[in-house]
C-alpha cells in the first residue's frame, strides 16, 4: 500500500518488541518491499521506558544488520547506506511532518 498510495508510510518499528527473534527477518522484508521514502522509524515503545530502549536497540541492530549484508554483497554502497538510514530515522519524518527547526 505505501508503495501505490502517496500519503501512505510504513512504520519500521511496528512489532519490533514482540516479534522476539523474528525481528531480523521482519526489518528485512520492511527494506526489501517498501520504498525507503516511505519507511518511517519508532521505537513501538509505551508505558515501560525498556520497552522504548529495546525498540530503538532492535531498530538500530536489524538496520545495520541487513545493509551491511547489503553491502558485503556489493549490493549497496555505504554511502547510500547511509542515505537510506537518515531517511528511516529521521528525513522522511521531518519531510512529512513539517514542523520546523
Amino acid at each position: 500500500m505505501a508503495e501505490n498510495f502517496p500519503f501512505v508510510y510504513f512504520d519500521v518499528g511496528f512489532v519490533q518488541n514482540w516479534a522476539g527473534p523474528s525481528y531480523q527477518r521482519i526489518m528485512d522484508e520492511a527494506l526489501e518491499l517498501v520504498p525507503f521514502t516511505k519507511q518511517l522509524y519508532s521505537s513501538d515503545g509505551f508505558g515501560l521506558s525498556e520497552l522504548y530502549y529495546l525498540g530503538a536497540l532492535r531498530f538500530r541492530t536489524s538496520v545495520a544488520r541487513a545493509l551491511n549484508r547489503w553491502i558485503d554483497e556489493n549490493e549497496l554502497a555505504a554511502g547510500e547506506a547511509e542515505r537510506i538510514v537518515d531517511l528511516i530515522g529521521r528525513g522522511n519524518a521531518r519531510r512529512i511532518y513539517p514542523l520546523g527547526d
